[in-house]
């Protein structure tokens, strides 16, 4: 019976331990893929700013860039890429720390309450079981004597009930008969 505790205990331990670790391995390769996309998603937005900046230098090459209707959309792609770039490293950092929980954080499970023998059994008094022993097998024994008798009294008087006669004084009158 112990063995079988132990098997089964182990057995469930066991499968939650594993779900627990695949929903934690889930968990972060989600993590990771969210922090790549963002990533690949900021360097694009990045690219299109210099793309923005490159094409501006293109138009104003031979005009004053000192003017404001130049200089203000130049310094808000300036300002736009700045943001993005901080926005940028900050998600390249995110993407490394769920890199990192990808590939080594695994929860370690341990059982806390092992089903293992030797398990401490109290063990009554032999006299206490000599005493509720006793009594009983007085219990047992008047039991018997008293359904004897009420079985014999039952008889005695089921026989008067239904032919009027004591038993002994049927079997006197039969034995006059005869």
């Amino acid at each position: 019976m112990m063995k079988l505790v132990k098997i089964v205990s182990y057995t469930l331990i066991d499968k939650i331990s594993q779900f627990y670790i695949d929903l934690k391995r889930e968990k972060a390769k989600h993590d990771y893929e969210f922090a790549t996309n963002k990533v690949d998603s900021l360097r694009r937005v990045l690219g299109t700013k210099d793309y923005t900046l490159i094409a501006m230098d293109k138009r104003t090459l031979f005009t004053n860039t000192d003017r404001m209707q130049y200089k203000v959309p130049a310094e808000n792609l300036i300002e736009d890429k700045q943001l993005i770039r901080s926005q940028y490293t900050q998600a390249v950092i995110n993407q490394q720390s769920a890199a990192y929980k990808l590939q080594k954080d695994t929860p370690l499970i341990r059982v806390l309450d092992k089903p293992d023998p030797p398990f401490d059994k109290q063990r009554r008094s032999w006299i206490l079981y000599g005493i509720v022993g006793f009594f009983l097998g007085a219990a047992g024994v008047a039991g018997i004597i008293t359904g004897r008798l009420l079985l014999r009294y039952t008889g005695q008087e089921l026989t008067r009930a239904l032919l009027g006669t004591t038993p002994s004084e049927n079997t006197s009158t039969t034995a006059s008969v005869s």
